[in-house]
Parts: C-alpha cells; structure tokens; sequence
C-alpha cells in the first residue's frame, strides 16, 4: 500500500526563523561579492577539465561562504529558549561536519589552480569522518557505512553543480519539507545564481557544494536529491572512459550541457533537472514505505534516460558531436564512442 508517511508533518517555525537566516545569506552574497578578488575567490572561466566554458565576465566564489553564514544564524537562532524549530547544528557533530566541508571547499575555491584530486579526497574525508561519528540518520548504526556515504555525497554534489542553478533549486526542493529554514537558505543563494542573462556572476565554488552535501546527508528526507546526480556521475563516467580520458576531470558532457546542446536556456535546464529528480525527491521526503519510494526513484530514473534519449551527444566543450569540427581530439574520441 501507498501512503503518505503518517509520521511526517511539517515544521512549526516563526517569521523570524524562517527568514532571518535567508535575508543574512542573501546580503552575505551581495557584501561578500565586492570583496571576492582579495578573499582570493573569483572564477575567470575556462579551468581544468574544461569545467566551465571561457567567459569575459568576473564570476565570484561566493555562495558556500554565503550559505555558511545564514547556516549559522539559523543555529544560533534554533538555539533559543524560545525557538520552535530544532537544528541539526545544535548538536555539535553535525555541525563540525558541515563546516569542515566548507573550509575545504573553500581551500580549494581559493588555490590559485584548485587542489589536486588526490589532495581533496584526502581532505574529504575529514568532513565524512566527523559526520560518521555523530550522526543522527539512519546510517548511524553503521559507522563505516556513514563514512562511505558523507564521501561519496560531496563528489555527487560537486559533480551536479555543472549547471547554474542545478544544485541548489535541487537541494531546496528535498530539503523543504523537512528543514524548511535552510531551503530557504538555499533559494536566497538561488537567485545569484541562476543564469538570467550569460553566466550567472555569483557560483557556488566546492564551499557551496560540499556544504550543500553533508546539509543533504544530515537530512535522511532529503536523500532522494542524490538520484539524479548519481546516475548522471555513472553515465558522464562511463562515457569518459569510452573517449579514453580521466573519469573524474570535469568536462562539459554532463547532461545539463546536452539540454543546453538541444537548445534549451539556461533557467530550462535547471527545471528540467530539477522535475526529473522531483519524484525521487517527493517519494523519500513525504511517503513511507520501500514500495513508494521504489516507485519514486524509478520514476526519476525513467525520466533522466528519456532526457538523455532526447538530447544530442556531446563533446567535452558541450558541443554537439555532428557539429564538431574533425580534427578535435575529442570529436574523434566521441565518434570512437
């Protein structure tokens, strides 16, 4: 039988709860975004893997810092006698967790030429570790279980932010029914972010995504946002190796950049990415049950192979292969393919 999980209801929280944390994140964008160049956070385009596509624009590292700080207003909020809603903050694991990710987001956001994949994992396991050690979630009986699933959340969620907008419109809707102060957190941080007109000037960076991972893990309702992005990271993997290159060095083949190929804008993209996980998402959020939430998942399944049956193949510079010109090492990679 399916039915809606008669445990859940959503969470009582006051005016002030609700949008404090959201208006401190919006103008920690807005304050931080003045002083990215000294704080060491602007994005020039271009990068290695050919993550992002050049662009004459400053782009600023900004939106982890942001979401860190309406994170913490909500804590210190949520730790008032007088406080409706409970955070995972106030207990100290989850926080440190969070936080560790953060730091070494932006540690990474802030070297000259990033961290080498080597350096990060390694890093990436003090996050996972800490949220190990303290969680509340399910995965707690299971300590290397945990462990496991923290690390692998942090490269989902940096390999989902391939597209403005994607990661946090996801994360928003899986966590809004359950902690509805940081979705809010997140749609402050949304509206940078989206692309309204060329590249959106405010990203994430690793700080936003790895936050957003371990907020994510933190929130056992909110898992259904890893579904899409797991099966994108497996299809983009498999397709890397085909064109004999590294499968985790950031490229433009993800299928953001396929809907973008199709001929799709930019905040288009971002909702089609965001209904396609939206059954996944609803079902492990709202519905009990291993038959609901197997409906769910299989749903947004279907709905993410239909999108990629319905856009073209693309190189690692996100252009269609037909169009590519023959004499790309890459073009040749994906014909190969």
């Amino acid at each position: 039988m399916i039915a809606p999980d008669p445990g859940f209801e959503f969470p009582r929280v006051t005016a002030l709860e609700f949008l404090a944390p959201a208006f401190a994140a919006a103008a920690s964008v807005v304050i931080l975004a003045r002083f990215a160049s000294p704080l060491g956070l602007l994005d020039e385009g271009g990068g290695a893997g050919l993550h992002r596509a050049p662009s004459g624009r400053r782009l600023v590292l900004v939106g982890g810092l942001a979401l860190g700080i309406g994170l913490a207003l909500a804590a210190w909020l949520a730790s008032s006698p007088s406080a409706q809603l409970s955070s995972a903050l106030s207990a100290p694991w989850p926080g440190v967790a969070m936080f560790t990710a953060l730091a070494i987001g932006l540690a990474d956001d802030t070297a000259r030429s990033g961290l080498s994949a080597r350096s990060k994992s390694a890093l990436q396991m003090l996050p996972a570790l800490a949220f190990a050690l303290g969680n509340d979630t399910p995965l707690a009986w299971l300590p290397a279980l945990a462990f496991a699933a923290a690390l692998a959340a942090q490269n989902l969620a940096n390999t989902f932010d391939n597209a403005d907008g994607v990661l946090l419109a996801t994360a928003a809707a899986a966590l809004a029914p359950a902690r509805p102060v940081w979705s809010a957190i997140l749609l402050a941080v949304l509206v940078f972010n989206l692309r309204w007109r060329g590249p959106a000037r405010v990203l994430l960076g690793d700080s936003g995504s790895h936050l957003i991972a371990l907020m994510l893990c933190c929130e056992p309702r909110a898992w259904g946002a890893f579904v899409v992005p797991a099966l994108d990271l497996v299809r983009v993997a498999l397709v890397r190796r085909s064109q004999a290159r590294a499968w985790w060095l950031g490229d433009r083949t993800h299928l953001a950049h396929r809907l973008e190929a199709r001929g799709l804008r930019p905040l288009a993209v971002a909702l089609t990415l965001v209904l396609a996980g939206l059954p996944a998402i609803l079902a492990v959020a709202c519905f009990e049950g291993a038959l609901a939430r197997t409906l769910g998942i299989a749903a947004s399944a279907i709905a993410f192979l239909l999108a990629v049956r319905a856009t073209p193949a693309v190189d690692g510079h996100g252009a269609p292969i037909k169009e590519t010109r023959s004499d790309s090492p890459l073009a040749s990679a994906d014909r190969a393919r």
